[in-house]
């Protein structure tokens, strides 16, 4: 049986929603509705874009070619890690020590690269699978992984424009959250209008609806060729 399958971070998973999956619903719920098809998210508060393709490679056997997949790409300053009590987890802000101890003098170029590492490797799993996919950038432009000349298919993003800016009525003109802070997002930024209305740096539930229509619109077209 068809299903939708959604991976990424605090946008996926409905961060700031009233008990998110089961009050107040996040995007991947109301496409799901819309196409009355089951969904599984596996959306996660901070993730870094390496955790997310860790558990793009765990469901591996579970993603069949009829599924639809939904990826949200997330700031490229996030880091991630691995021991024996955590397993594999992101490194953020708000981790510091061991987020710091992890840069280890890295600079911005090399966020960007593994960026662009892993928005390939992503698409190259989902394209061997052979399933329909659609990802999406929260923040940032998606333009500063194009020059490391991999073979990364722009027609299987939503938009060149970040879904802050889709969603926002004040424009943001951030190149890469590298470029600011290089200890990851410190959610200071001014998001505006009524579909950050009552969140502090996320979509409401209309938010979100208004991602699933953009979703739905792509999805649709892409389907009409």
């Amino acid at each position: 049986m068809t299903k939708i399958i959604c991976f990424g971070d605090s946008w996926a998973y409905g961060a700031e929603l009233q008990n998110p999956q089961f009050t107040e619903h996040p995007f991947v719920h109301w496409v799901a509705n819309e196409i009355n098809l089951p969904y599984v998210n596996y959306g996660e508060q901070g993730a870094s874009l390496g955790i997310i393709l860790y558990k793009i490679v765990k469901q591996i056997t579970n993603i069949k070619k009829q599924d639809i997949v939904l990826v949200v790409i997330p700031p490229d300053t996030r880091w991630y890690d691995e021991n024996e009590r955590e397993g594999f987890h992101s490194l953020m802000n708000w981790r510091r020590d061991d987020y710091f101890k992890s840069l280890n003098n890295k600079t911005v170029e090399w966020f960007k690269y593994h960026h662009a590492i892993f928005v390939y490797t992503i698409q190259k799993i989902l394209d061997d699978i052979g399933c329909y996919y659609i990802m999406a950038h929260n923040y940032g432009q998606i333009d500063e992984i194009k020059k490391f000349n991999l073979r990364v298919d722009y027609s299987k993003f939503l938009s060149e424009i970040d879904l802050t800016n889709l969603l926002s009525e004040v424009p943001h003109d951030w190149q890469s959250y590298a470029d600011r802070y290089v200890d990851g997002p410190l959610y200071n930024h001014e998001f505006s209008g009524k579909y950050f209305e009552g969140c502090v740096n996320h979509p409401n539930e209309l938010g979100h609806k208004r991602i699933a229509e953009l979703f739905l619109e792509k999805y649709k077209h892409d389907n009409q060729k």
